[in-house]
């Protein structure tokens, strides 16, 4: 048998380089007969095909009319925003690079230089270290108060520059909760708007629009995906306080990508069964951990000695969140014992909202950032550890638990 090649087919078309580039270049798109894919396909293109000069400019000029660029928005983030806004009855949604765009975009679309913004205590390290300190260099103060003390947050919010007060329905790490209805009229009295971090109840337990908050804000990358591989903000809120969010977030870059849109809104669809498997195992922990010698304090809204209890009773839809804290007793050095015996069942990963159980440190992770004394205000200290509950057996962690504690302390 011969070994020499055939000769091409001397009636087949010979393509020329430049024919050959422009096949390379230009795709065909997908001949489709009817109907739709079953699945949300993931839309990577950065700018679509428009027909005329007048209809880009009109799709531009009125965002949700159609795609142009996909930092103006693409038909995945399009999808999800759709079902987030319906979980949150929001009359606007927008999707982020990642939660801390979402709140960056809050306080840029509604703050100008000499205003004043009131901020619960207790919240996530970096927001406080934003509000805290960054937007003092754009000339706008800051005030931290105690979220439970309603005269404190009064006398705060009658500032004469007032304009927006900020909380978190359930707080990190010591997880007080916000009575949300008390705070909106507080800060609509003195005509500033109301922002509400959601991210540790999630639409599942609580929607802070039906309790009078004017804009809310999740870090999605948490337990709305729940699978780590995702960093994805949302805003969401009345219109009458949407101000400019939609053209800011266009031009400072901090628009959402495609896969991490497609990757959340496959999360959503488990969030409902994930949600209730988690809180379940956050409240047989709590219970087991309040009464274990080891441990000094145990802080979780289900616990009826929380002293925000029968309020996130009626605030959380009956159930109480999959993060939990205590402070463990031997400090630091029994802390790094625990977490070093438990690495291969809990993980310390220092962040939330996973399928897998994991523990985060907030001294040194979360709030770091904070001051000696700031942390001290906040009740973190080298003893506090955070626990975000998965998906896994509630026996298992139970048993998990038992162990590494007998361990620790035999």
């Amino acid at each position: 048998m011969s070994n020499i090649p055939p000769e091409p087919n001397a009636t087949a078309e010979v393509l020329s380089d430049i024919e050959l580039q422009a096949i390379c270049s230009h795709p065909p798109l997908p001949k489709i007969p009817a109907g739709h894919p079953h699945t949300q396909p993931i839309h990577l293109s950065v700018v679509w095909e428009c027909e005329s000069p007048q209809q880009a400019d009109s799709m531009l000029g009125r965002p949700g009319t159609g795609f142009v660029y996909r930092r103006d928005g693409h038909p995945n983030a399009s999808s999800l925003a759709d079902q987030l806004g319906s979980l949150h009855r929001a009359e606007k949604t927008l999707l982020t690079a990642q939660g801390m765009s979402a709140l960056g975009l809050a306080f840029l679309g509604h703050l100008n230089p000499g205003d004043h913004v009131v901020l619960s205590r207790q919240l996530y390290g970096k927001t406080l270290q934003l509000a805290g300190h960054e937007l003092q260099r754009w000339g706008i103060t800051a005030e931290q108060v105690d979220v439970q003390n309603h005269g404190e947050i009064a006398a705060a919010c009658a500032h004469p520059k007032f304009k927006m007060l900020v909380a978190e329905t359930i707080a990190n790490p010591c997880l007080e909760v916000a009575h949300i209805a008390s705070l909106a009229e507080v800060a609509h009295r003195h005509r500033g708007v109301l922002l509400i971090d959601n991210t540790f109840a999630t639409p599942m337990l609580c929607r802070p629009l039906e309790h009078g908050a004017d804009l809310v804000m999740e870090s999605l990358s948490k337990f709305v995906c729940g699978h780590g591989d995702v960093m994805l903000g949302l805003i969401c809120g009345k219109a009458s306080a949407w101000s400019n969010i939609q053209s800011l977030c266009s031009m400072l870059g901090m628009a959402s990508s495609p896969l991490d849109c497609w990757l959340t809104q496959r999360g959503l669809a488990t969030l409902p069964l994930r949600i209730e498997q988690a809180c379940r195992n956050a409240l047989h922990l709590a219970n087991f951990l309040v009464e274990h010698p080891a441990i000094d304090t145990v802080f979780y809204p289900g616990l009826t000695a929380h002293p925000q209890h029968q309020l996130a009773t009626q605030l959380l839809t009956g159930r109480y969140g999959h993060v939990l804290s205590f402070r463990l007793k031997g400090k630091g050095p029994a802390v790094t014992r625990l977490m070093s015996s438990m690495k291969d069942t809990i993980p310390f990963c220092p962040s939330l909202g996973e399928n897998q159980t994991t523990f985060s440190h907030p001294a040194s992770t979360s709030h770091r950032g904070l001051s000696a004394i700031e942390k001290e205000k906040l009740g973190i200290d080298e003893s506090l550890l955070r626990l975000s509950c998965g998906i896994e057996p509630t026996e298992w962690l139970l048993q998990s638990f038992i162990q590494a504690l007998k361990y620790v302390f035999q």
